[in-house]
């Protein structure tokens, strides 16, 4: 028996945009649009109203932005996770995502089937970013302490074994589930070793993580 759809929500003052992401995610079994927003207001109405699980909203609506709806989404009790979606490729829009709480970003070009994962991966709990911005990115989160003006890789900590082979894995973009099926362990222990490496990485969530092991060099 099929279990209950993810919910999206989409946010995009563009109609083909907007047409197009829908005819995307239709085709997907487990995922149902539930509403398209052209502007803010109407976005925070749906989100009301329709309790999505995800929403994809463009950074750029109108004279109104993405990241408002975040803050207000937010303001209002709302969680759901939130992937941005642009046509510019900047490391601005990603620490803008980043500060407002966003679980994403993805480009206006992106596969059909990147953007059904991505909305699956955050309904997870896993975040979605481009990797080749979060290195550019990773000075603006005030975490560049970890390497010199001259160093392109940071310091590697006193990691386990077990924690390096988890960090390759999370470079490739796997999920925990996908890392304790390869690695052969729980998922409590992925999530326990997880919480190791970013103590010793001194960094308190899993975006500030990934840009971090971006630029570690493993043995």
């Amino acid at each position: 028996m099929l279990e209950s759809k993810i919910k999206v929500l989409i946010c995009n003052d563009h109609d083909i945009v907007c047409q197009g992401l829908v005819n995307i995610i239709s085709c997907e079994a487990d995922l149902e649009i539930v509403g398209c927003a052209a502007n803010l207001s109407s976005a925070l109405t749906m989100i009301r109203e329709l309790k999505p699980d995800v929403v994809l909203a463009d950074i750029r609506l109108g004279d109104e932005n993405g990241f408002d709806l975040i803050k207000q989404s937010h303001r209002a009790g709302f969680k759901m996770p939130f992937i941005m979606i642009t046509g510019f490729k900047n490391e601005f829009y990603v620490s803008k995502a980043i500060e407002n709480g966003a679980a994403g970003l993805l480009s206006k070009e992106s596969p059909g089937r990147v953007i059904v994962n991505s909305i699956r991966l955050t309904f997870d709990g896993n975040s979605v970013w481009p990797m080749e911005l979060l290195k550019n990115t990773y000075n603006s989160l005030s975490i560049s302490h970890y390497a010199s003006d001259t160093d392109t890789n940071l310091a590697v900590p006193n990691f386990t074994p077990r924690e390096k082979e988890i960090i390759k894995f999370l470079l490739k973009g796997n999920t925990n589930k996908a890392i304790a099926h390869e690695l052969g362990l729980s998922d409590v222990t992925v999530k326990k070793s997880l919480k190791n490496i970013m103590t010793k990485l001194h960094v308190d969530n899993r975006m500030k993580l990934a840009m971090v092991i971006s630029r570690l060099s493993l043995d």
